[in-house]
């Protein structure tokens, strides 16, 4: 058996190929935000379900009791990870229904982070007796595409209307100072209807919205974000300042057989899937003239030293 010239060509051809690949290539950041009720699903239940995700760059994380609680979710969303070194960050306000973001450290270096204050309590500092949440923001430059970005999570007051439609505002007045995307989810408890949202929500949605300089990622199919049959709602949202709605691309409600229905196990809210274009990766630099070359010299080298072999069989 003889290998011919034309078999010859396009071996080498194809190796070339190989070597001068490196197209740029896309970098979608994915995001889950979830509620994860501090004092109902035991923390052991939810760390399992965490394992189960995999490729999640960033998680904000509302009701964590504790930093024993985010510790035990950063170790889940380590697990599968290829390594990969994620870390965590703790809010001070909310008692025991704190805010937290874990996110991946290979990837996403930090910046810098702060609460919001103002934004609940109207004053740099909050009271010590109010276990209202400011908003946790973190600032990050993922290192992949240098793109720098703000995420943030929140969660809205549920039993005040008066402070929750406050909290819209003031997040709708803070977000138009801000320059660099940003991406926020969390638990805002503005009750959209998942019938009839457009004319049955929480106004707390159209003062965060007003102006539209934030947007709501909207997932293509609504499905209740709570488990309280009591209310046919979504509380779970992920928005996007103006610079970030160019990234957005899909979000889902994420769903499991009986996750309602198994109140030890799950959570009373259903985490949220948002995905995020940070734009292309440039190419690494080609090979040059002269390695490329050497590379076809090796690589016929060893076509014929195969043909030697193949000739000499029976």
């Amino acid at each position: 058996m003889k290998l011919s010239s034309t078999l010859q060509r396009f071996i080498s051809i194809v190796f070339l190929v190989a070597l001068c690949g490196g197209y740029a290539h896309a970098q979608r950041l994915v995001v889950v935000g979830w509620n994860i009720e501090s004092g109902g699903a035991t923390d052991a239940a939810v760390a399992q379900r965490v394992r189960r995700f995999q490729g999640v760059d960033l998680w904000g994380l509302s009701e964590v009791q504790s930093d024993t609680a985010l510790r035990s979710f950063e170790t889940a969303t380590e697990d599968g990870e290829n390594g990969a070194d994620f870390k965590r960050i703790l809010s001070t306000t909310g008692c025991g229904d704190r805010l937290g973001i874990v996110y991946n450290a290979t990837r996403l270096q930090l910046v810098g982070s702060q609460e919001l204050h103002r934004v609940t309590y109207n004053a740099d500092t909050p009271p010590p007796s109010n276990c209202q949440r400011s908003p946790l923001v973190a600032e990050f430059v993922d290192t992949r595409s240098s793109k720098r970005f703000l995420f943030m999570v929140n969660h809205l007051a549920r039993g005040d209307n008066n402070l929750r439609r406050n909290q819209g505002q003031r997040l709708n007045e803070w977000v138009r100072t801000q320059t660099l995307p940003v991406i926020a989810c969390g638990d805002y408890n503005f009750d959209w209807s998942v019938t009839n949202g457009e004319q049955s929500h929480d106004v707390g949605f159209d003062q965060m919205t007003a102006d539209n300089h934030w947007t709501w990622v909207r997932p293509a199919t609504l499905v209740r974000s709570q488990c309280n049959p009591n209310f046919d709602s979504v509380l779970d949202f992920v928005f996007a300042n103006a610079a970030a709605r160019p990234l957005a691309l899909t979000s889902v409600i994420l769903q499991e057989a009986n996750d309602c229905g198994n109140v030890a196990a799950n959570p009373d809210h259903r985490p949220l899937r948002t995905e995020f274009e940070l734009g292309a990766v440039a190419p690494a630099p080609g090979p040059t003239r002269a390695e490329l070359l050497q590379q076809i010299e090796t690589l016929e080298r060893q076509i014929l030293g195969l043909k030697t072999l193949i000739q000499r069989l029976p």
